[in-house]
């Protein structure tokens, strides 16, 4: 679970790697389903007239892919990842143990737990 440091761009941790791509992929419309609002930047950006929620979850996913490589990434080498790859990735029980156990250890999760969020109940639906 351990991301490698970079040296540039906004984050110093190295990019996500595919099942970090797609756990967000299908956490996105479950944390939707339990707050009740849609996720800004899913709806408003957009790529070719597609949004980016067209492009991860409602188009065919060649489609997608073909549009999402046409950008050009400020990046070091090619991390892409099919959208079908990410779509149909499976989660298993071990690795929401996993990243359960990384985000207790983080100080945002005490304070969703305070808040009354549904940390586990996101993790379990996935």
């Amino acid at each position: 679970m351990n991301r490698p440091k970079k040296e540039w761009g906004y984050s110093k941790l190295g990019p996500l790697n595919a099942l970090g791509r797609g756990f967000l992929l299908k956490l996105f419309p479950i944390t939707e389903k339990y707050s009740g609002k849609r996720f800004y930047g899913l709806d408003e950006y957009k790529i070719e007239d597609y949004s980016l929620r067209e492009l991860f979850y409602e188009i065919d996913p060649d489609k997608a892919d073909n549009i999402i490589q046409k950008i050009k990434f400020r990046t070091k080498g090619n991390r892409f990842i099919s959208i079908k790859t990410l779509r149909i990735m499976e989660i298993n029980r071990y690795m929401i143990d996993k990243i359960y156990e990384y985000i207790k250890r983080n100080i945002a999760y005490n304070i969703l737990e305070i808040r009354g969020t549904y940390t586990e109940k996101l993790l379990n639906e996935i």
